[in-house]
């Protein structure tokens, strides 16, 4: 029974696989994102037996899928450039993170009448941005590499906070703790216990392969390193995202500098990005055969809802701290930037995963679950369809790169 089951799923990934790389072929002949068309090729796949045997899951997702992807972004930053874009980046990915879902729950609560903690978790599920079928656009587009990482950096480590607000938001009233003290503690040591600990053993990483010559090897660590940052956080009950977000970060750039030879990195980039793709196809073709659009024209005024609120939570988020950039003369946000930065805030498998891990008897489970569902779809299909023209209509993938040094200094009156 247990080889039946092990090549009924072999067989069904090596299918999944299959089907992802015809739709890789056919998308880049007909100029289709190559994660709209997995997507809506995924719906269809969901009426088949295929996802039967790997269906979605958040443990699929949280546990498999995520970490190498975390891993693999983190490792690519550039790290210099993070150092001098960490005002935007920090901005979107945390005050940012709660701007959106205060403005999701109030909206939903006033048009819905959900209860308040039904409101903020749904807030809570659609605040983080998915970067993956943004990023793969700009990679082709060239677009401006501080764009880029301002964009990459923010859908990372809101990924992070959303989380740790998704489970903070379901444990909010189940002590005698006062709320704000509840709040404030539960967040602040999952996040900063999750980049202590992330950043304390990519160092220790880091140091180990400097006594190494063997890049099978250094691969293998940097395995390790992705999982188990992220499963160590948990009986700690540290953000297992940020750990492995602030482990790829130290020893893909202090790592690199200390440790590997060309060789090596080389091996480490090949590999990574090799798992990246097959994971990220994976994950379109289950997100879209999880996603059951069959029943949408029951739910239009939900779906309305949710939609609307995520897309103003998105707009007050990137318009107004980036406007409170440029009125504290900090790092500048060009408007141009800002509109692409607002359009690229797709919604996807962690939103997901985050609807269909809630508890069986949470209030509203089923009514939640369909319009993050709603938002995943929309945002993908139409948001994801049209980041290109909008990309080249806004004219970011033709800035000089002299002028592109220039963009952090920029003054309000140079936008």
């Amino acid at each position: 029974m247990l080889n039946g089951l092990l090549l009924s799923t072999s067989s069904a990934i090596l299918i999944l696989l299959l089907v992802a790389s015809v739709v890789g072929i056919l998308a880049y002949r007909f100029t289709i994102p190559y994660t709209v068309a997995l997507l809506l090729v995924g719906v269809g796949v969901g009426f088949s037996s295929v996802v039967r045997v790997v269906p979605f899951s958040p443990q699929l997702i949280l546990v498999v899928f995520l970490p190498a992807l975390l891993f693999e972004a983190a490792l690519h930053l550039h790290a210099d450039l993070l150092k001098r874009l960490w005002g935007p980046v920090l901005l979107l990915a945390v005050p940012g993170v709660f701007v959106t879902l205060t403005v999701v729950a109030v909206t939903v609560r006033l048009l819905l009448g959900l209860p308040w903690r039904s409101a903020i978790v749904f807030g809570a599920m659609v605040a983080p941005t998915d970067p993956i079928a943004v990023t793969a656009v700009f990679r082709r587009l060239g677009v401006s590499r501080h764009l880029s990482t301002v964009v990459e950096g923010e859908s990372l480590f809101n990924d992070g906070v959303g989380l740790v607000a998704y489970s903070v938001a379901l444990a909010v009233g189940t002590s005698a703790m006062p709320l704000a003290l509840q709040v404030s503690g539960l967040f602040i040591w999952a996040v900063g216990g999750g980049l202590a600990l992330g950043g304390l053993l990519g160092f220790l990483a880091s140091r180990f392969v400097v006594h190494v010559d063997d890049h099978l090897v250094e691969v293998t660590i940097s395995v390790v390193l992705a999982y188990g940052s992220y499963l160590l956080a948990g009986p700690l009950h540290f953000s297992g995202v940020m750990a492995t977000l602030a482990a790829g970060l130290v020893f893909g750039t202090y790592g690199r500098a200390v440790g590997m030879g060309p060789r090596t990195q080389e091996a480490l980039d090949t590999v990574w990005e090799y798992a990246s793709f097959n994971i990220n196809s994976l994950v379109f073709l289950l997100l879209g055969s999880a996603l059951n659009v069959v029943g949408f024209e029951k739910h239009v005024w939900p779906l309305a809802a949710g939609i609307l609120a995520t897309i103003a939570g998105r707009a007050l988020s990137v318009y107004g701290l980036g406007g409170l950039l440029a009125v504290l003369r900090r790092t500048v946000l060009p408007l141009r930037w800002r509109h692409l930065i607002f359009w690229a805030g797709l919604r996807g498998a962690l939103s997901l995963a985050m609807a269909l891990g809630l508890p069986s008897d949470f209030a509203d489970r089923d009514l939640l679950i369909t319009m993050v569902t709603g938002v995943v779809f929309l945002t993908i299909v139409l948001q994801g369809g049209s980041i290109a023209p909008l990309t080249r209509r806004l004219g970011v993938t033709t800035l000089h790169p002299s002028a592109e040094e220039r963009v952090t200094a920029l003054s309000p009156a140079e936008r």
